[in-house]
């Protein structure tokens, strides 16, 4: 584990690279459309691709259930009022809305532009 001093200069060490227009994981001149080096992205896709499905998961999984326990929504922080949702209200609209096919979504937003 990182102590506070090492965090802190590593989260410094990472912000003047982006500054300075640098991968910030190695150092070297990145591409002008991503944040990090054709290098970097490719180990990170090797990597990637080795992992099981569950693996790349886990992650998203602890963090779920953090907020799950803090009865927050995990995607946007909000607290959620009951604990019987993953999702604050208005994440939960925009994800229905987003799931709704073009001709219902373009339909909505007629109708509410109208009121």
């Amino acid at each position: 584990m990182y102590t506070d001093k090492q965090k802190s200069w590593h989260k410094r060490r990472y912000q003047d690279r982006l500054k300075k227009r640098l991968c910030p994981q190695c150092g070297n001149v990145r591409d002008n459309e991503w944040i990090t080096c054709s290098i970097c992205r490719e180990k990170c896709r090797k990597y990637s691709r080795g992992l099981t499905h569950e693996q790349r998961n886990a992650s998203t999984n602890r963090y779920r259930k953090q907020c799950r326990e803090n009865n927050i929504c995990y995607r946007c922080g909000s607290s959620l009022r009951t604990d019987s949702h993953i999702n604050c209200e208005k994440c939960r609209e925009v994800r229905r809305i987003n799931r709704m096919d073009a001709d219902a979504r373009r339909m909505l937003i007629k109708v509410n532009n109208v009121e």
